[in-house]
């Protein structure tokens, strides 16, 4: 009877999987350089782009469009899309029947201009590229002698400090390197108070929007005074956030405000790197003092309210079968949905699904509740679904990111049985 609960949400309607998809690129050294000094043989393009789906395969296009986030460095310079000044002057991919980019296809420039594109402006550029110029490397401080379009440059002069490196050709491909792929399931963000429960009185508060945070941090001096801190951060590839502290300094609030008072100073180093959805090490460094440490996690406030009746969808999937007819990676369903909930210690969630494919099944997730910032965790939670003219069946499941939303309400479950995982987020919306 187990395996009928993961038999029947194998069943629904099976959907094209959507995820977050990272491409990683480490090119081979440079053997070619400008007379100017600057590059040498130990440098060579590196760098990343984000998309919100897998390329797909046996293709050739120019995804521009589709790139959500990028970085690219050729050991000076680096050209990241968070940057106003970076432009992607060329985006065409090519991929292979598994999916997998074509080194001998591809053709990826990025510029950084000094100020504002134009003739005899200066701009940085790293470029992987079999086409064209067939060539991967950079550029460093060149001047503009030809615009391509408003606001990329398609000639250069090295002027007084520009230099280039770039990899030697070789016959089918002249770049180089090797490309990896890292799926990254879309998940919410970690914007929330944060803090060391074992150290009251200190902590963090992340703001996140994308891949971009800004920290702020309510900390103390050596004095034992308040120090305000701020950062902001980018995602890497590996899903952590670094990026520059800064220290900053403004009018005395119970005067009339001057602007010109404000000023923002990097001041450092800092990197959050979440461990799961509710834990994360904050790391940073101050120019000239110490290297900080800390394991945090979300700090709550007051109980999150969540009971009540909502009509929404799941989407998630069902793996590792041993019934290999029961894998599908992606599905969906409707359903009907009413939480019960007693304070932040512990709910009940009954789910009444809507779908004819799952012959009115309906399914009960109950257990206490660990609050955790903005989230709420249900660890252990007793799993039952019922089918009409069956015995209930019980399992374990793990309920996690379970939340209230302006709307309605979000979370996810995880559960085992027969060999089969499921792996399931629910969204839904107040009546």
């Amino acid at each position: 009877m187990k395996r009928l609960i993961v038999y029947l949400l194998a069943q629904l309607l099976v959907l094209p999987a959507f995820a977050a998809t990272t491409y990683t690129y480490t090119g081979n050294p440079f053997a070619a350089f400008s007379p100017n000094p600057g590059y040498d043989t130990t440098m060579r393009v590196t760098g990343w782009f984000r998309v919100g789906r897998a390329l797909p395969t046996n293709s050739y296009a120019n995804y521009a469009s589709e790139v959500l986030e990028y970085s690219f460095s050729d050991g000076i310079n680096t050209i990241a899309g968070s940057d106003p000044h970076a432009v992607i002057v060329d985006f065409h991919v090519g991929t292979d029947a598994a999916g997998n980019i074509r080194t001998d296809r591809i053709s990826i420039v990025a510029q950084r201009w000094a100020t504002t594109p134009g003739l005899d402006n200066a701009y940085n550029e790293v470029r992987i590229s079999n086409f064209n110029d067939g060539f991967s490397g950079g550029k460093s401080n060149v001047i503009c002698g030809l615009m391509a379009t408003a606001t990329s440059c398609g000639g250069y002069t090295l002027g007084s400090s520009g230099r280039w490196g770039t990899t030697s050709a070789t016959a089918g491909n002249p770049q180089g390197g090797a490309w990896s792929t890292s799926v990254y399931p879309r998940r919410g963000t970690y914007s929330d108070l944060w803090w060391n429960p074992t150290e009251g009185g200190w902590g963090m508060q992340v703001a996140q929007s994308g891949s971009f945070q800004f920290l702020t941090f309510f900390i103390y001096g050596s004095d034992g005074k308040p120090t305000w801190y701020t950062a902001e951060l980018n995602q890497d590839p590996g899903g952590s956030f670094n990026g520059p502290l800064y220290v900053n300094t403004g009018s005395y609030f119970g005067s009339p405000w001057v602007p010109g008072a404000v000023t923002s100073a990097v001041a450092g180093n800092a990197s959050f790197q979440p461990s799961d959805a509710y834990h994360a090490t904050l790391a940073y460094t101050i120019t000239g003092g110490p290297t900080v440490s800390k394991a945090i996690e979300r700090e709550p406030l007051t109980e999150l309210m969540i009971a009540g009746s909502y009509t929404g969808a799941i989407s998630g999937s069902v793996t590792g079968c041993d019934l290999p007819a029961g894998n599908r990676p992606a599905l969906s369903g409707n359903f009907d949905l009413v939480i019960s909930q007693v304070g932040a210690e512990s709910a009940m969630l009954v789910f009444t699904f809507a779908d004819s494919s799952y012959g009115a099944m309906a399914c009960t997730l109950t257990g206490p509740l660990t609050h955790l910032g903005s989230l709420y965790r249900m660890a252990g939670a007793q799993y039952t679904c019922t089918v009409p003219g069956s015995a209930p069946t019980t399992l374990t499941a793990v309920v996690e990111q379970l939340h209230p939303t302006r709307l309605g309400v979000e979370g996810a479950w995880t559960a085992n049985s027969a060999g089969c995982t499921q792996a399931i987020s629910f969204t839904g919306v107040a009546h």
